[in-house]
């Protein structure tokens, strides 16, 4: 990628390349998972992922979430970003 393909990389790379990085900034940090690892209770799990990108995604869980239930809703959120990651229709410069 040295040489004219490094010029045209944001044309067909680019746009995908941002959406993966926006969807690293919402995984939980070191900070959110040693936090985790303190609950507990699956309640205080569920509070503590409210605070962060998951919440909207465990408001719908009961209050007597089991854990396969939040396993369930964060892998929908994860579902529902990863649908979205898809590259744009490639563009061809000599037209």
């Amino acid at each position: 990628m040295y040489g004219f393909e490094a010029m045209t990389f944001n044309i067909h790379g680019g746009y995908l390349e941002a959406i993966v990085r926006g969807y690293r900034s919402g995984l939980l940090t070191a900070a959110d998972y040693n936090n985790l690892c303190q609950c507990e209770t699956l309640d205080d799990i569920k509070m503590h992922l409210s605070a962060t990108e998951y919440g909207p995604y465990l408001q719908n869980a009961s209050t007597e979430a089991s854990s396969l239930q939040i396993t369930e809703k964060g892998k929908g959120r994860l579902k529902n970003q990863s649908s979205g990651a898809r590259p744009l229709k490639d563009w061809d410069a000599t037209q």
